[in-house]
């Protein structure tokens, strides 16, 4: 699990999240195939940076819809 805080919807915090779920999954000696990242789909989960990083990591995007808690 990564997390990270700000004030403002940065790309790159999330990419940071995105980085440090993997690294510590892997640090962990965690599988990392199919693994499946969960957002709010806030405008900084659709950046096209975002969803590259995904692909590469050949990570599966889940986002949250309207009424979900």
């Amino acid at each position: 699990m990564g997390r990270q805080l700000s004030t403002s919807l940065n790309t790159h915090l999330a990419l940071d999240a995105l980085e440090m779920g993997t690294w510590t999954r892997r640090r962990a000696g965690r599988d990392q195939s199919q693994l499946i990242n969960h957002s709010d789909g806030g405008v900084q989960y659709r950046a096209i940076r975002y969803a590259e990083r995904l692909t590469d990591a050949e990570t599966v995007a889940s986002i949250k819809s309207k009424g979900d808690g």
